[in-house]
């Protein structure tokens, strides 16, 4: 139960976080309301070719398992 409340509270954020990654912020660059410290233009393809890679294959799958616990996760669905 601990853990299905901690992610039903912060999966969103952890999506975001995601979306953020995969369009070129560094790892660690986010504030814990999920958005970007500092000078966004410093920020461009910081991160690594790879990490989108993975990122973009892990979030369907993080969607989906939010969603089961009860998360609506429409907003946040990538196209």
């Amino acid at each position: 139960m601990f853990v299905k409340e901690h992610f039903q509270k912060r999966g969103r954020c952890i999506l975001r976080a995601c979306d953020a990654y995969i369009n070129g912020a560094p790892v660690g660059s986010l504030s814990e309301d999920c958005t970007i410290v500092g000078d966004e233009s410093e920020n461009q393809d910081a991160t690594s070719a790879g990490f989108k890679l993975i990122l973009l294959k892990i979030v369907p799958k993080l969607i989906a398992a939010f969603t089961e616990i009860g998360l609506d996760c429409q907003e946040l669905q990538q196209s």
